[in-house]
């Protein structure tokens, strides 16, 4: 997968309807771990150029991650909004945050603080990302809580 980044294939996408599709199927997952869902999402976004397949991948992956890091339950917020270059989407989590040390590593392939981690989730959606021209930032609070802002180009009009 991680040699293959040039398999892509772009079509016009509603990016806030994909978000919607993947909360929808990681529902159960959310309820089983007891994580409240807030959403904030705006049902009228400018479309972006995207691969279906590879973005939905890149926001499962960070769903999952936040339901690991709240193993007990917990709530996750997740929310959309558009500038004049870009359609972004935020993902933030009460876990218990991500150390500023590793921050700077999250991205990189095989660096992982997770017991039994493979440290490839990150990288990949990194690189997912940046073949879609956009970028996946990280950000951590001092009282805990981690959040994953990615912001992809709108399609030209």
């Amino acid at each position: 997968e991680f040699g293959r980044p040039n398999d892509v294939h772009f079509e016009e996408l509603d990016l806030g309807a994909l978000v919607g599709d993947v909360l929808q199927s990681t529902a159960p997952l959310l309820r089983q771990h007891n994580i409240v869902l807030e959403t904030d999402l705006d049902p009228s976004l400018p479309p972006i150029k995207g691969d279906h397949e590879r973005l939905k991948q890149v926001f499962v992956n960070l769903i999952l991650n936040a339901v690991q890091v709240m193993p007990d339950g917990g709530r996750l917020w997740v929310r959309n909004w558009a500038t004049e270059e870009a359609v972004c989407v935020s993902v933030r989590d009460t876990g218990p945050g991500i150390a500023e040390e590793d921050l700077k590593h999250i991205f990189e392939p095989f660096y992982t603080t997770k017991p039994g981690g493979g440290g490839l989730g990150l990288a990949l959606s990194d690189q997912i990302v940046k073949i879609h021209g956009g970028e996946i930032k990280a950000e951590s609070g001092p009282e805990g809580g981690a959040t994953f802002t990615v912001c992809l180009p709108r399609t030209a009009e």
